[in-house]
């Protein structure tokens, strides 16, 4: 969901963090040091809550990745990245490629989601730990709830964002420059998964905690 290239800060990223990257929902520009909002003071959106796949400009879907975004609380959502195995049409497999808690953060009238990778502290060493970063989008979900389109924010090759150190310091560049199309990287547009056998086959991954 996010632009699908990313700043030089990403040679600062453990690999084990920047691989999922490449297959990220939001097509994201680039990251930040530091997010935009506060998942303490969010609300999470129901209206997100589901299955996405990324749809062409041809207007088929791109099935070679499931995007599951879960209510993890009443604040923050997570979001599942599956890589499927197309070797198995029958059967859906999957791998993951990666998971991020998410939180929506409205400022100026539009809705923006923050994405931090979880990555378990155990395989990271102390200089890995202190190397935080987060992804950000505008987004804008449709009157029926099954369209979504992501515009990625780009990170500190934006000029308003080199050298934020804060929360509070992303806030103002974005409330500045909310309507500046420079801000943003490409449109991408999402399509919520209502077919019953794609579901189906989906339910099958749950299957030991639902069955």
């Amino acid at each position: 969901m996010f632009a699908r290239s990313a700043p030089d800060r990403r040679t600062l990223i453990p690999a084990i963090i920047a691989i999922p990257l490449a297959a990220l929902i939001l097509t994201l520009a680039a990251c930040l040091p530091v997010p935009l909002g506060d998942p303490e003071q969010s609300k999470a959106n129901d209206k997100l809550s589901g299955v996405w796949l990324e749809r062409k400009d041809d207007g088929t879907v791109d099935e070679s990745n499931i995007y599951v975004m879960i209510p993890y609380d009443a604040r923050t959502h997570m979001l599942r990245v599956l890589k499927v195995d197309e070797s198995s049409p029958d059967e859906l497999k999957t791998k993951e490629e990666g998971q991020y808690k998410v939180w929506v953060t409205a400022v100026k009238g539009r809705s923006f989601l923050t994405l931090h990778p979880l990555v378990p502290a155990a395989v990271l060493s102390e200089d890995d730990a202190k190397k935080r970063f987060f992804l950000h989008a505008k987004f804008d979900l449709s009157d029926d709830r099954n369209t979504l389109l992501v515009w990625g924010l780009k990170g500190d090759d934006f000029e308003p964002f080199k050298g934020v150190k804060t929360s509070d310091d992303v806030r103002r560049a974005v409330e500045a420059n909310v309507d500046n199309t420079e801000m943003y990287g490409d449109k991408t547009t999402y399509t919520r998964v209502t077919d019953q056998d794609r579901l189906q086959k989906l339910r099958k991954l749950y299957s030991w905690a639902i069955e």
